[in-house]
C-alpha cells in the first residue's frame, strides 16, 4: 500500500504489524478506508511517520543554521536573545539573527 506520506528527500519503507490484519486478509488496501480499528491504526501510523519527518526537517534546519553560524555566513545578522531553534529559524527568514 502506498504510504500517502510526502517526505521530500527521503526514500523509506514503513512496516505495520498487528494481529488484526489477519482478519482483514487480502483486503488490506481497503482497510485504510475502514472506519474501524484497522483504518484507525493505519491513520495513526501515518500520523507518526509525518511527525517523524517534520522532526527531521526541523533538525536539518537547525543543523544548517549552526553550520552558517560556524562559518560566519550570516554577516550582520545577530541571534535574538533567549531564542530557541524555532525562533532562530524564524530569524533567518526575517533577517533578525
Amino acid at each position: 500500500m502506498p504510504p500517502g506520506v510526502h517526505a521530500p528527500g527521503y526514500q523509506f519503507t514503513a512496516y505495520l504489524r498487528w494481529a488484526g490484519f489477519r482478519e482483514v486478509g487480502h483486503d488490506i488496501l481497503l482497510a485504510e478506508m475502514d472506519s474501524g480499528p484497522a483504518g484507525e491504526l493505519i491513520a495513526a501510523a501515518k500520523d507518526r511517520i509525518r511527525d517523524y519527518f517534520k522532526g527531521r526537517a526541523a533538525e536539518r534546519q537547525q543543523e544548517q543554521i549552526s553550520e552558517w553560524e560556524a562559518e560566519g555566513a550570516l554577516p550582520g545578522l545577530r541571534r535574538p536573545e533567549h531564542a530557541g531553534p524555532d525562533r532562530r529559524a524564524a530569524g533567518v527568514r526575517h533577517g533578525t539573527l
